[in-house]
């Protein structure tokens, strides 16, 4: 993987004209400034370490909040309930969460 991500970030290095809109075009925005806070060495480690948790955490908790939800069927029903009642509380039902629904959601919040 680091292999990966080096070849990745020297191409990127080589042609910073290409922009792809990413953590990568940031990192060599970063290493082509005049007095760069990090080096190549620390970018690819940053982004194996990026790649690395992303894919290692997600699927496990994914996994664990479906059993824990099937487990507590009360709890599944309680967080539909309140995340429904901001939904009938709307008067635009396609509108942006708000930081008031936000807050309001007390019990989903202590379930996270």
């Amino acid at each position: 993987m680091l292999k990966i991500m080096s070849d990745l970030l020297r191409r990127r290095l080589s042609e910073p004209y290409k922009k792809h809109d990413d953590l990568v075009d940031i990192l060599v925005k970063e290493l082509k400034s005049e007095k760069p806070t990090i080096n190549e060495e620390f970018a690819i480690d940053a982004l194996s370490a990026l790649l690395f948790t992303s894919f290692v955490t997600l699927s496990p908790n994914l996994s664990l909040a479906f059993k824990f939800l099937s487990d507590n069927p009360n709890v599944l029903k309680t967080l539909k309930e309140e995340n429904e009642a901001i939904l009938m509380n709307r008067e635009d039902l396609s509108s942006r969460f708000t930081w008031q629904e936000y807050k309001s959601l007390t019990f989903t919040i202590m379930v996270s």
